[in-house]
């Protein structure tokens, strides 16, 4: 009696792979930029809801909860990401310097969970990224380091995004300047209006958004 034949398992491809990988990313990052303004928006209103409304704060803790609970799990598919990265680059071979200059870029961005996304967005498109947690550690960072854009959030603790644009650009008038908010402001759609070397996105937006506007202030 002849054995069964075994049958064969059929294990995904290495594009295959790379593409579920990618599509994990991308839903992890639109996730976590909605998860950030509901987040934001509950709590804001934590502060104004009367706290002796046990429904009414019931409510929003569960929406706190849970909205943490989302956030962790996209942190952890980040991270992942942000490993195999960092694996793939160390495996290719390294820029010279005057090619690293071309691209090299100052991001200022007080969330963390903001500043690991936009790294990793800006690592897969090739650029070297300095990161600063606040508007006073950029400026620190922009003195002692020559770099071809720099992208700040505008609201950050000490020195804003905009305080920060002012210094730099007292500094060098030339360097492009990408602001980027959570919230609607006319001020910076205004001063991206009026300068060509100032550029502006509100936040969440999506990653070829975000190339499109720094390929066009490196032009």
């Amino acid at each position: 009696m002849n054995s069964p034949k075994s049958k064969k398992r059929h294990l995904p491809s290495i594009k295959k792979l790379e593409s579920f990988r990618k599509t994990s990313l991308d839903c992890a990052q639109s996730i976590n930029g909605k998860l950030t303004s509901i987040l934001g928006a509950a709590e804001e209103l934590w502060e104004h809801v009367d706290k002796k409304d046990f429904f009414a704060t019931e409510q929003i803790e569960m929406i706190i909860r849970t909205v943490d609970k989302i956030k962790s799990s996209t942190r952890q598919i980040e991270r992942e990401n942000a490993r195999i990265t960092r694996t793939e680059q160390k495996r290719k071979k390294p820029k010279s310097k005057s090619s690293d200059h071309k691209k090299s870029i100052l991001l200022a961005e007080d969330d963390v969970d903001n500043r690991s996304i936009l790294n990793i967005m800006l690592e897969k498109m090739g650029y070297k990224v300095t990161l600063a947690e606040d508007g006073q550690e950029a400026w620190n960072k922009f003195q002692k380091n020559n770099f071809k854009i720099v992208i700040t959030d505008i609201q950050m603790p000490g020195l804003s995004g905009i305080e920060l644009l002012k210094k730099i650009h007292k500094t060098d008038s030339k360097l492009p300047v990408l602001l980027i908010t959570g919230y609607d402001k006319n001020e910076p759609r205004e001063m991206a209006k009026q300068q060509d070397n100032i550029y502006f996105l509100r936040k969440p937006f999506r990653r070829n958004k975000l190339r499109e506007v720094l390929e066009e202030s490196l032009k």
